[in-house]
């Protein structure tokens, strides 16, 4: 069971994962490591909302300083997610992760992450118009993170410009 405090709650019928790790221990730049985690009808609870999915998958690799998740996804019926990224060993970072659902459930979960939003996301087309695909991309450094909320959508999170100080 994931209990995330007030927030997200979750747990998987079967879960199986597996890691690997070579390198020396003393030289980071020798690490090579890598995570499988799969995970059987998760169920994941939200302000009293249920979200039921076939499986879960991960993989995620460390090589030569940059972690990689190559392959992460919930598949179900109703609702699905479908993201990987990557962080190289200088911060930098980009990620994307596809929502695929019908439309209102999209929009449910960008008012709710996505508080005040100004401008309306950008969908994917997608052969149904049953489904919605929102691809909400991350990219920038560690710490200072940029989201666009699908192709040539709205930008959240944009960096605040460096503090100055007025001498006395």
């Amino acid at each position: 069971r994931i209990d995330l405090g007030d927030g997200p709650s979750g747990e998987p019928a079967e879960v199986a994962a597996s890691l690997r790790f070579r390198g020396n221990l003393v030289a980071p730049a020798t690490w090579q490591a890598d995570v499988i985690g799969n995970a059987s009808r998760p169920v994941f609870r939200f302000e009293g909302k249920e979200s039921h999915f076939d499986k879960g998958r991960l993989v995620t690799m460390l090589r030569g300083g940059t972690l990689s998740c190559v392959d992460a996804r919930l598949i179900g019926d109703e609702l699905s997610f479908l993201g990987n990224g990557t962080v190289i060993s200088n911060g930098k970072a980009a990620a994307v992760l596809r929502i695929v659902a019908p439309p209102e459930t999209t929009m449910s979960i960008v008012r709710q992450f996505f508080p005040g939003l100004k401008a309306p996301p950008a969908f994917s087309s997608m052969s149904t118009p049953q489904r919605a695909a929102l691809d909400i991309e991350a990219f920038g450094s560690i710490g200072d993170l940029q989201l666009r909320l699908g192709k040539n959508g709205p930008l959240v999170g944009a960096p605040t410009p460096p503090a100055t100080v007025t001498p006395p």
